[in-house]
């Protein structure tokens, strides 16, 4: 039996014994390597499907549907992927350099404005920056799925958190709308939209309800700047907690497949 056949079959065992851990991730780097890249696809969809949505998975699962032509799949996994860590210039890079591809100029000129502003030194980025929005003034309506110059925050959880901690609902559920158009399937975004839609708008994470504001709960006294400003931060706080774990995840996946790299 060719080694590695024999690796596979090895990963394949481990990922069945602990259906919710990360050995998947290693299986359909195999599979890849060898060669057998719809083997790879499959276990990554369905283990994705299932809950398992580490940062490698979502990062490489979106790559493979891009290769195969299905742009909003690809998409919606990638933003899921920044809702957890709006920081992950891999996720950034392809998301850019796809809209760019497709001449998605106004798309792709936020994704190079994140970039720039995660790495200042790199002056790439700030030329693809220009490059973009130079293309997007020339075109109309930017050539991309928003219309308008300047930059708009990616859509994310997190913002959405802020939105109601400030009091925006309205800009909270657009917000939300605008992910589940992107990802139809995910249910802690219709969650919130159901949620919010019904008044029930209280922040994830245990944050008390936003209570300042246009949309402030009736009979509740309004925070002051100094309560708004600490319900905010908590979740902050709790976000970057979550991310740091995640990366702390996504960096062990990476070392243990550089380490079978060498070994190989």
């Amino acid at each position: 039996m060719p080694e590695s056949q024999a690796a596979v079959e090895r990963w394949e065992t481990r990922m069945r014994a602990k259906e919710s851990g990360a050995a998947f991730l290693r299986l359909a780097d195999l599979l890849l390597a060898a060669d057998r890249s719809e083997e790879a696809l499959k276990v990554l969809e369905d283990k994705v499907a299932g809950g398992n949505a580490y940062h490698g998975a979502l990062l490489q699962l979106g790559r493979l549907l891009f290769q195969r032509g299905r742009d909003l799949e690809a998409r919606s996994h990638l933003l899921r992927l920044l809702g957890d860590d709006p920081g992950n210039k891999l996720a950034l890079i392809e998301l850019a350099e796809r809209a760019a591809a497709a001449l998605r100029w106004d798309e792709a000129s936020r994704y190079f404005q994140r970039l720039s502003e995660l790495d200042p030194q790199n002056s790439h980025w700030e030329e693809r920056l220009r490059n973009a929005r130079t293309e997007a003034a020339n075109r109309p309506g930017g050539g991309g799925l928003h219309s308008g110059a300047g930059y708009r925050p990616l859509p994310t959880l997190t913002l959405v958190e802020i939105y109601l901690a400030q009091g925006y609902r309205d800009k909270a559920l657009a917000v939300l709308q605008e992910m589940s158009a992107a990802d139809p399937d995910r249910l802690e975004v219709r969650d919130r939209i159901r949620e919010i839609e019904q008044g029930l708008s209280a922040p994830l994470q245990g944050a008390p309800l936003a209570t300042e504001g246009p949309d402030a709960e009736p009979g509740k006294p309004p925070l002051g700047a100094g309560a708004l400003t600490s319900q905010l931060e908590r979740v902050r706080r709790e976000a970057a907690e979550r991310r740091a774990e995640e990366k702390q995840m996504f960096q062990s996946w990476v070392n243990n497949l550089r380490r079978g790299r060498d070994q190989g």
